[in-house]
């Protein structure tokens, strides 16, 4: 009952925080008070929790579900702990210390830690039957009738062990490959990067440069390579993550000087990496990021392209997929027009021999003829267009995360897919390399 009780207390003191930041955030938006989010959210901790436990000595959750508590301050003690975990104020103190120190490995056993420690809470606080969870045991709080006892010997050794087991377990997965290893599943040619150098002097002015990618993929379109126009062809593609302030998003001058910049910055990495020959494409993906309210945002997303292997290279919008897939699809028609005129055969009675996998089945009369013939390549018809760097506009989108969070996990997941015109332009591609350039005369 005090299990069921706990988890209920638990989601009304919630959703009576989450009002509270919706009432007072337009509030403060409205008389333009800018405050930090640790600030922001001391207020609305102190009137959602702290308040209440000073008047009532309970929060507002467990005093509604009469859940007996045996400690107003250490509930008190508590829920500012909560605070400075939520706050991230104590990420942040750890993530100076490793600066100071130089420890690159700390953020990797702070996580590990976190981790644990989440596992532990929840744990205890279902075997418990929700009579405590970590930091009530820790704090020797009590929520029940019948006291548990805090420095009982077995306990305290079963306690012990399950915990330093799980951190063991959690920190021997960050530190070996297993965690990379699930990784490199879900996208096995991705390497994300952010080491290279960016002189802060000169980007500062446009906005953060957040990640670097490098993919080798046979969804890439390149203008200057029309092979990757006409085959299934694996290229390299660079792809640079960038979120943006407001002056570049609204002035297409600012946009053009910071992807030139990235190229040239970019170009000097590559080279220096011993990696400039291998890289086909660079990418580049600018996000402006406005926030209308405290729990959610809209995102303008702009993608250019820079062919690295075009002597004459310049900053662009990308192939223009209009006039590409109805090239694709105007090309089976031509084809088929072309080996009717070459072996003497009617459009209708070269149909009739297409089979299930869309190959066209021929004579080895025919065969020798097509192959002799002076177009017998039958090179793909197409003037390879691209959109001006001015033509492209941003792809809108909406964010839902707290301020204090980066939002660059989700900018990379939200960039990195596919259009569904690419998706189709890439499809009709391959499958008229499969079947007409690939093995035209099977």
């Amino acid at each position: 009952m005090v299990f069921i009780k706990r988890i209920l207390a638990s989601l009304i003191n919630i959703l009576l925080l989450i009002l509270i930041v919706l009432i007072i955030y337009p509030i403060f938006k409205h008389f333009e008070i800018e405050l930090d989010n640790k600030i922001f959210y001391l207020i609305s901790y102190t009137i959602a929790y702290f308040l209440p436990i000073l008047l009532f000595r309970s929060t507002v959750g467990l005093k509604i579900l009469k859940v007996e508590i045996n400690s107003t301050p250490k509930l008190l003690l508590k829920y500012f702990i909560y605070y400075l975990i939520i706050s991230n104020f104590l990420g942040e103190y750890c993530s100076i210390l490793s600066e100071l120190f130089n420890l690159q490995e700390l953020s990797l056993t702070i996580i590990s830690i976190e981790v644990t420690l989440l596992l532990i809470h929840l744990m205890m606080f279902v075997l418990s039957g929700g009579k405590y969870n970590l930091l009530d045991f820790i704090l020797n709080i009590t929520h029940a009738s019948k006291y548990f006892q805090r420095t009982n010997e077995k306990r305290l050794i079963i306690w012990l062990s399950f915990c330093y087991l799980v951190f063991f377990m959690v920190f021997l997965a960050d530190r070996s490959n297993i965690i990379d290893y699930i990784k490199s599943l879900t996208s096995p040619n991705s390497k994300y990067d952010i080491s290279n150098y960016y002189p802060a002097e000169i980007f500062e002015n446009y906005g953060i440069i957040r990640a670097e990618k490098f993919e080798e993929s046979n969804k890439i379109l390149i203008s200057y390579d029309s092979l990757s126009i006409a085959q299934d062809k694996i290229l390299v593609q660079k792809t640079i993550y960038v979120t943006i302030n407001k002056g570049v998003n609204e002035y297409i001058l600012r946009r053009k000087e910071l992807c030139n910049n990235l190229i040239y910055y970019s170009s000097i990495n590559d080279y220096l990496g011993k990696i400039y020959e291998d890289v086909d494409q660079t990418k580049i993906v600018l996000i402006y990021i406005l926030r209308n309210t405290f729990l959610s945002g809209l995102s303008s997303t702009y993608l250019y392209y820079y062919d690295n292997k075009d002597p004459n290279g310049q900053v662009y919008g990308g192939v223009n997929l209009d006039s590409l897939i109805k090239s694709y699809n105007s090309y089976p028609e031509t084809y088929m027009k072309t080996i009717s005129n070459i072996i003497n055969v009617d459009v209708e009675k070269l149909n009739e021999r297409i089979s299930k996998d869309g190959h066209i089945a021929f004579s080895d009369y025919e065969k020798s003829i097509i192959e002799n013939a002076p177009n017998s390549k039958f090179p793909f018809p197409y003037i390879i267009k691209s959109l001006p760097f001015d033509s492209i506009k941003p792809s809108a989108g909406k964010l839902y995360a707290f301020p204090n969070r980066t939002v660059a996990a989700e900018m990379l997941e939200n960039s990195t897919t596919s259009t569904a015109r690419t998706i189709e332009a890439i499809n009709l591609r391959n499958k008229l390399y499969y079947n007409y350039f690939y093995k035209p005369t099977r």
